[in-house]
């Protein structure tokens, strides 16, 4: 059930760009509550598992300063918003999700709200870059099911 927002955080990077990233946090958890979702958050820096890919799968939206949380995202076909603070996610964008809705961190403050992030949700449908026929979002989903898979039957 989509029922949250998902947004996968990293520091480093917002601070980088001169984001602040506790006020971006407080604005999330607002727009969150504006949307009637509940707010949860990830680095992303741990291992791979079924409750992280879980976390995914109730996510009505996400939204990611690391391109992991875009890929994931994508894989997966959910919503999500990239803060682009480095090339990668900007790179990212234009191969594979080129009409994704991604904004220049320097932008965050004045464009990331509610009404964004229900415009990205209602779309719900990722579109296909004209990179890509498909087959490319299908693999990256077969892939993180077998990860999904492998992640619950193994101990590390």
């Amino acid at each position: 059930m989509s029922s949250h927002l998902l947004h996968v955080v990293h520091e480093a990077d917002l601070r980088g760009a001169e984001v602040d990233a506790s006020a971006l946090k407080q604005s999330l958890r607002q727009s969150a509550n504006q949307l009637g979702l509940k707010y949860d958050e990830t680095n992303h820096m741990g291992t791979l598992s079924s409750k992280l890919l879980k976390r995914y799968l109730r996510a009505a939206v996400v939204v990611a300063s690391r391109l992991h949380g875009c890929i994931f995202s994508y894989a997966l076909g959910i919503p999500f918003v990239g803060i682009e603070c480095d090339y990668k996610l900007h790179a990212f964008k234009e191969t594979h999700a080129a009409t994704a809705q991604c904004l220049a961190a320097h932008d965050v403050r004045h464009r990331l709200d509610a009404d964004l992030l229900r415009a990205v949700y209602n779309k719900a449908e990722l579109p296909a870059s004209p990179y890509d026929d498909g087959r490319n979002q299908t693999a990256m989903s077969e892939l993180l099911i077998e990860l999904q898979a492998a992640s619950s039957t193994c101990r590390l």
